[in-house]
């Protein structure tokens, strides 16, 4: 494929991408009232990580309840954030609960807009014991 013809591909797929967003995205209101009040609801200790995620990540949290899982992970990791010390968790559920998108991804990217974290440590595989 030449240059020509590839950069000519990749502008169609940009934008097929870009009305695919526009046309899925409910746009949030920009007036400044609104704007502090998601942030306030983000910066909440308790249930900002929840409204995050729900807010700004509808994709990956389709299920119309949550399963236990989630609860507990939306309940939980704020309040290992809040403790004054450390608090080891482990966490095992099956193939596909969102366990690497809650913890890993969202989580993690949570504490860094909140400035609650600026160094995240995850460890997804126990090592092997000989």
């Amino acid at each position: 494929m030449k240059n020509k013809d590839f950069f000519k591909r990749l502008t169609a797929l940009s934008d097929q991408l870009r009305r695919t967003i526009e046309a899925e995205v409910a746009g949030f209101d920009p007036a400044p009232a609104a704007v502090a009040a998601r942030r306030a609801k983000v910066l909440d200790a308790a249930g900002g990580y929840e409204y995050f995620v729900h807010t700004y990540f509808p994709h990956y949290v389709r299920a119309p309840e949550q399963s236990q899982l989630h609860r507990y992970l939306f309940h939980r990791l704020p309040e290992m954030l809040r403790s004054d010390k450390g608090e080891p968790d482990a966490i095992g559920a099956p193939r596909g609960e969102g366990k690497s998108t809650l913890v890993t991804q969202l989580f993690s990217l949570w504490c860094i807009v909140t400035g609650r974290k600026h160094y995240i440590e995850t460890f997804a595989k126990p090592p092997k014991i000989p």
